[in-house]
């Protein structure tokens, strides 16, 4: 249960929905994710770990995720990211 407030919770809930609107819109790796954003974020990296072993044909327990934490708030905070 949560102990966010209605209004709270529900704005939450809608930048939820608009990531991954976007997300499955493009079909493809984001080259950023609000991480906190998701479900299970967990889920998520396996996810990006095993996508990326199969392609390059890469054994899966030795491959990692390397995660930046940021203070970025939106993508045109971040330098060199191209938006297309």
């Amino acid at each position: 249960p949560s102990r966010r407030p209605l209004n709270s919770w529900l704005s939450n809930l809608l930048e939820r929905q608009k990531q991954l609107d976007t997300w499955t819109g493009e079909l493809g790796l984001p080259k950023l994710t609000w991480l906190s954003g998701l479900f299970s974020p967990q889920s998520f990296l396996t996810a990006v770990k095993q996508t990326t072993a199969r392609r390059n044909e890469w054994a899966l327990d030795r491959t990692e995720n390397q995660t930046d934490v940021t203070r970025f708030w939106d993508a045109g905070q971040i330098p060199g990211l191209n938006k297309e």
